[in-house]
């Protein structure tokens, strides 16, 4: 495993850079120490993206957790979540549905949207300030807690 480092040039605006060198200065590091560590822990909460030949609710996860910021920084709408969750996954039975797809990329806009189509899918009431909790426990049943129940 190759150890060196290698130098990158990137963009940031005026203001990451100064919460940047704030974060550097209370923590008495380099701001290089804490780009390193952003660059990092983003990289752990994406790993199974890095992974060639997984697709569908091997990745789903990552979306659960981090779906509606991903989509808001990307420019993610359904159809671009969908190819990227689901690619051309085969077998389809560990595919995500596409209307799970869409409620994904509502979570981060607009609540009374969101609420109601939750509402459609888990026929029950929806409070406003549980609508991503409920959306990622429906997910995480339908794909994840189902499979994981009957590899037991």
């Amino acid at each position: 495993m190759e150890s060196r480092k290698q130098g990158v040039s990137i963009r940031v605006s005026a203001q990451d850079v100064e919460k940047i060198k704030q974060i550097a200065r209370r923590l008495s590091v380099r701001d290089s120490d804490v780009i390193r560590y952003a660059i990092k822990s983003m990289l752990n909460r994406l790993s199974p993206l890095d992974r060639p030949g997984k697709f569908g609710k091997e990745i789903l996860p990552v979306f659960i957790e981090c779906g509606a910021e991903l989509a808001h920084a990307f420019e993610l709408d359904a159809v671009k979540l969908d190819r990227i969750i689901n690619g051309d996954l085969e077998p389809p039975d560990q595919a995500v549905s596409r209307r799970d797809i869409e409620l994904l990329t509502l979570s981060g806009t607009a609540d009374g949207y969101l609420r109601m189509r939750i509402r459609e899918v888990i026929h029950q009431n929806v409070d406003s300030k549980d609508v991503v909790e409920m959306l990622q426990q429906y997910l995480y049943e339908k794909y994840l807690m189902d499979a994981q129940t009957r590899a037991d």
